[in-house]
């Protein structure tokens, strides 16, 4: 053969393995895209689809029964009760009681046996709460002004054993007229010059002569007590302690305080201002007023407590 045989006969040779793998492959792709397009899926067949592993083709075998909820027992047969003798009626035994012990029902109780079987209870009465005893009180007016002081107390006793009015503590008049001078009135204690003299120590005749006044300097330095003995004087010498100089012309709110009660002894601790009335030498002598009354708690902690001073 020539090489151009050889050569044609090579192209020939590989003309036709190119053929058949074409027409392979092609079929191969036809398939693959017939099963892709008309796959049947299991869904779309209505009831059941039972997959029998080594059966031979068929009628599709029926499915098992659905397991039941009820459980069924079977009936033992009741053993037989030997005939008892006739026994007195004094000693009668009701026959219920024989058969219910002697002869165990073995059938499955209804819903309806186990309800009715169950006993009823009585309805228990309900276990009254304890009721917490209310706070402790204290109310009281003085020369028209009123106080309230409250104890966060749930047990014991707790009080005040003496109290000593808080109006008689406050800033003393600046002008005084002429006529409570005059009106001034003696006891046990002091006559009615004594008492005089020392209401002059600290009041001085006007140079108008229209009254006293208070000096600036001996007011400041005056102490709570010295205050407390004057008001004293003024109010038997007819001076209203309802209407006195220290509320004119001001609008006061009223005055609360934080306390503690030391238990035992009644001391006050913790003393706080925790409200002010608008002027500070008012809330000093509320604050020290307050704390010259005695107090009580016969518990075994401190008490806590609250004090509201209004002027009225």
């Amino acid at each position: 053969m020539t090489a151009y045989q050889i050569a044609w006969q090579k192209k020939r040779t590989f003309n036709s393995f190119l053929a058949a793998f074409l027409l392979h492959f092609l079929l191969i792709c036809g398939i693959l895209l017939y099963n892709l397009l008309f796959t049947e899926e299991l869904e779309d067949f209505s009831g059941p689809v039972l997959v029998k592993l080594g059966e031979p083709a068929g009628i599709d075998l029926p499915l098992p029964p659905e397991p039941s909820d009820i459980i069924e027992v079977p009936e033992e047969p009741v053993p037989e009760v030997p005939e008892t003798p006739v026994i007195p009626e004094t000693a009668s035994i009701p026959t219920e009681s024989l058969v219910s012990e002697d002869i165990p029902d073995k059938r499955p109780p209804s819903e309806s046996e186990t309800t009715s079987s169950q006993p009823v209870l009585a309805a228990a009465d309900p276990v009254p709460l304890p009721v917490k005893p209310e706070a402790v009180k204290i109310e009281g007016s003085e020369n028209g002004n009123a106080h309230e002081t409250v104890f966060s107390i749930e047990e014991g006793n707790v009080g005040r054993n003496v109290w000593i009015p808080i109006s008689l503590f406050m800033p003393l008049p600046v002008n005084l007229e002429e006529r409570y001078v005059h009106n001034l009135k003696g006891d046990a204690l002091n006559t009615v010059e004594e008492y005089k003299q020392i209401l002059l120590r600290y009041y001085k005749e006007s140079p108008l002569g229209s009254g006293y006044y208070l000096e600036t300097s001996v007011s400041d330095r005056m102490s709570y007590e010295e205050r407390r003995t004057i008001w004293v004087m003024l109010e038997k010498a007819g001076y209203d302690l309802s209407h006195p100089e220290y509320k004119d012309n001001r609008t006061l709110r009223p005055v609360v305080l934080s306390f503690s009660v030391v238990p035992g002894t009644g001391l006050l601790e913790e003393v706080h201002l925790e409200r002010s009335c608008g002027y500070s030498d008012l809330d000093d002598a509320v604050l020290y007023g307050f704390e010259a009354s005695q107090y009580y708690n016969s518990t075994a902690r401190k008490i806590k407590g609250r004090f509201t001073y209004r002027f009225e």
